[in-house]
């Protein structure tokens, strides 16, 4: 029989020898496991003295919550922001950033009269005499589209051909380049001082300040006019 077995607990039954519900007799060195014995004096001190330190060292969830109470008592605590919020805030913020910046980039592109003035000098002093000018002229609204070439030698225009035409010369001086800058300036001007909110650019050549590309657009009655200018010297 196995030495643990708890058979001495119970009353043994009417059996025959040897039967598994005879008592157990085979095991008695370890009959003494299973009889009662009352703790030690210095036992039970040892256990209580342990018991009590860790009770104290341990707050219950009651005093914690008094101890919270008490201090912040008649202090208003800090609200959370909905997150709510945080999404409108930070759709308003995505929304003033899409404005602001085209706003910012087309205010930094503008043609300027410090530019033409720079582009007039550039081109009195390294400009050539000699040159073959194709310019590609729009307006809107209406589609209109004029093509002109210019052949100017000595600072002349010798020649004035509109949409494969030639054109007799009333002014010779009209479509030089220094002409075409003065021109810039003069519409610039006028659309300062009218208070339109006209947007000009226009794309200068580094070289010798000859004008690539000029754009007047009024934004309210939606008119734009624009050159493309092509330059070229005789060899």
């Amino acid at each position: 029989m196995h030495p643990f077995r708890r058979c001495q607990c119970r009353q043994a039954f009417q059996n025959p020898q040897g039967h598994h519900r005879q008592k157990c007799t085979t095991a008695p060195g370890y009959r003494h496991w299973l009889r009662y014995r009352g703790r030690s004096q210095a036992r039970v001190h040892r256990f209580r003295k342990w018991y009590r330190r860790n009770i104290q060292s341990r707050k219950p969830r009651k005093l914690l919550c008094q101890a919270s109470t008490k201090v912040n008592r008649g202090i208003p605590m800090p609200r959370s922001i909905p997150r709510s919020l945080w999404f409108f805030a930070i759709l308003i913020a995505l929304g003033t950033t899409a404005i602001v910046v085209p706003w910012v980039f087309n205010r930094s592109i503008q043609l300027s009269t410090q530019q033409i003035d720079n582009a007039i000098t550039l081109w009195k002093n390294s400009g050539p005499t000699d040159y073959d000018l194709e310019i590609l002229e729009a307006k809107e609204p209406g589609g209109f589209k004029k093509q002109l070439l210019i052949k100017v030698r000595k600072q002349k225009i010798i020649s004035l051909v509109i949409d494969g035409n030639f054109v007799p010369l009333q002014d010779p001086s009209q479509y030089q380049v220094l002409d075409l800058l003065e021109s810039m300036a003069k519409n610039l001007a006028t659309d300062q001082q009218s208070g339109q909110p006209f947007f000009t650019t226009a794309s200068l050549a580094s070289k010798d300040g000859h004008p690539l590309r000029y754009v007047r657009r009024n934004s309210i009655t939606k008119e734009r006019f624009e050159w493309v200018i092509k330059m070229k010297t005789p060899d």
